[in-house]
């Protein structure tokens, strides 16, 4: 099936891709799948997700660059909102984690925390590192009320807790 050049071939490309990576534990199998896809199908039907995909898989093993890039290549799409949002967390992760270009990150990390979702409170709790970072303690603990409040039963509270006050 995936042989061919049809929505079938591309909806059978990004599965395998998917089953490398997620199911058989073959991130390198899955990765050069995606690749091999985004060589195929550069706008095919599933080329958001691939990409998206992709990102997330080279920042998970250490090619940052390469998310990087891509990333960047992808702002030149016309998203949906939702994927416009990931794609905004994972560039603002980007220059945190990978790059440690805090500033960059902080305006990112602000648009996405203003969701609703589990996207939105990741981006609220790096948003209070990021201000940690550039020695910003009144926006640090600006960050951390507002996510304090805004999540008092928050994924990352018994973090937040013990990072800033070593308790949880």
């Amino acid at each position: 099936l995936a042989q061919g050049s049809d929505v079938q071939a591309q909806n059978a490309l990004f599965a395998l891709g998917t089953l490398h990576y997620d199911v058989n534990n073959q991130p390198a199998a899955g990765m050069a799948t995606w690749e091999e896809y985004l060589q195929r199908f550069p706008t095919g039907r599933f080329h958001v997700a691939v990409r998206l995909s992709l990102i997330s898989a080279y920042r998970t093993h250490n090619r940052g660059e390469d998310a990087f890039r891509l990333a960047h290549q992808m702002q030149r799409f016309a998203l949906p909102p939702n994927e416009q949002r990931r794609l905004t967390m994972h560039l603002a992760e980007l220059h945190h984690l990978t790059r440690s270009e805090y500033q960059k990150a902080l305006p990112l990390y602000r648009r996405v925390a203003r969701g609703e979702d589990q996207l939105a409170e990741r981006a609220a709790y790096l948003l209070i590192d990021c201000h940690l970072r550039v020695n910003d303690v009144p926006g640090a603990r600006q960050a951390l009320h507002r996510y304090l409040n805004r999540y008092p039963k928050g994924r990352y509270r018994k973090q937040v807790h013990r990072s800033l006050f070593g308790k949880p």
